[in-house]
């Protein structure tokens, strides 16, 4: 509504008088910029346009982006509804425009097939994300990617995933460690969402992102629960989580840049959801990975996201084949500083027959788990490939539009 307004004041006003203020300025050779004096007042008055009509509520819709057929088939009944205006058939193609509309206003949920649960592993560089969706509507979010004055992860790439599929609340926010790369994100996220509830380990750190978050948490009066092993398990929708790491809540503990005991202190989380489980460590290394070995849990699961984005000192093979996990995803940036995964963790886990998937190369995966296993796919199965010309004739586009349209991409790993 507001661009009723501000598109034609932009267009008649704004434009004119700043094109004619640059010419002058050249015209005249003047050092300062030709009729500033009404460029300015006409910016000012652009900026409390838009910050007005910000502030009134509902003035921000987000809506899931329409998929390739919808839009094709949109434009198709747009035309029709021109070039048949006065035909019955331009009332119906009309019709069909504003209910097209109307469904994606109304944004209805993208959810799992009954009796399955969705896992989506974002690819948000170097850091972690997670999204947990359950057939009945509940949605669990894992760490929330990075964050900085030029590339906020969870504005850019976390929170457009949950708009696409229809989420507008989370009942569990998840901040497995106080580190920028997995929590940087979640202060955009906590700030757009309604979110139930939100875990930490209760570990505090004077940092800035930290505080950051902190303040909108409070702001939204979301409730925060330092989690710890001790606690009983807790249903999300048909899934049960049981957090098998810290040891013991931290309460407001306040630790410094001791990276190690940081990763350590993860909150670690195992999943069941029907038949399949699923488990999610943080950054957790070799000294918490020995620990939850020797003690006994039960911590198979047929997916693992990977330990610390694959570090070279998280790799500890008794806790492998505790796990047993078929499939291994590894959130990590491309040519990232750190030389994540490293060859030692690649060799470990090939070497006991599991699939590993990277979202350096991969994009982001899903894995769908169902009673009669997992079903993976992911993003860069949908990549439309390049066509060499001078190669001959084949089936590559056909390929390419196969790519363009299918919901899911195949992942080129056995799972």
């Amino acid at each position: 509504m507001s661009n009723i307004l501000v598109v034609p004041f932009v267009g008649f006003l704004v434009l004119p008088a700043s094109l004619l203020a640059c010419l002058g300025t050249l015209l005249g050779g003047s050092e300062e910029l030709a009729g500033s004096a009404t460029v300015l007042p006409l910016l000012n008055a652009l900026v409390w346009m838009a910050q007005g009509f910000a502030a009134v509520p509902g003035a921000e819709l987000r809506v899931p982006s329409p998929a390739v057929w919808q839009m094709l088939f949109f434009y198709l009944f747009l035309g029709a509804c021109f070039l048949w205006r006065r035909r019955m058939a331009g009332w119906v193609a009309g019709a069909l425009v504003m209910g097209m509309l109307v469904l994606w206003t109304w944004a209805p949920r993208d959810l799992p097939e009954p009796g399955s649960v969705r896992l989506t592993f974002l690819d948000v560089g170097q850091g972690d994300a997670a999204l947990v969706e359950t057939a009945d509507g509940h949605v669990m979010l894992i760490d929330g990617g990075t964050a900085s004055e030029k590339y906020d992860v969870g504005r850019m790439a976390v929170a457009p995933l949950l708009w696409d599929r229809g989420i507008r609340r989370l009942d569990l926010v998840v901040a497995t460690h106080p580190q920028l790369d997995h929590v940087g994100g979640l202060a955009f996220v906590v700030g757009k969402f309604e979110v139930g509830e939100f875990w930490t380990n209760g570990v505090s750190r004077d940092v800035a992102f930290l505080q950051r978050l902190e303040e909108v948490i409070a702001a939204r009066g979301v409730p925060v629960r330092p989690v710890s092993s001790a606690d009983e398990d807790v249903l999300v929708g048909d899934c049960r989580a049981r957090v098998l790491n810290p040891v013991l809540s931290l309460g407001g503990g306040v630790y410094g840049n001791d990276g190690k005991r940081l990763n350590n202190q993860s909150v670690m989380l195992h999943l069941r959801c029907g038949k399949s489980a699923f488990l999610f460590t943080g950054d957790v290394e070799r000294e918490a990975e020995a620990w939850l070995t020797e003690r006994g849990e039960d911590l198979e699961a047929a997916v693992l996201k990977v330990p610390h984005h694959g570090a070279r000192g998280s790799v500890y093979p008794p806790f492998l084949g505790v796990v047993k996990p078929r499939v291994a995803v590894v959130s990590v940036g491309r040519a990232n500083a750190y030389g994540h995964p490293s060859r030692v963790m690649l060799e470990a886990y090939a070497g006991l027959g599991i699939s590993i998937l990277r979202t350096d190369l991969h994009g982001a995966v899903t894995v769908t788990g169902t009673d009669a296993g997992l079903q993976v796919s992911c993003e860069s199965g949908r990549r439309l490939r390049r066509v060499k010309l001078w190669e001959g004739p084949d089936n590559a586009e056909v390929q390419n539009m196969r790519r363009l349209f299918s919901e899911r991409g195949t992942c080129g790993v056995a799972a």
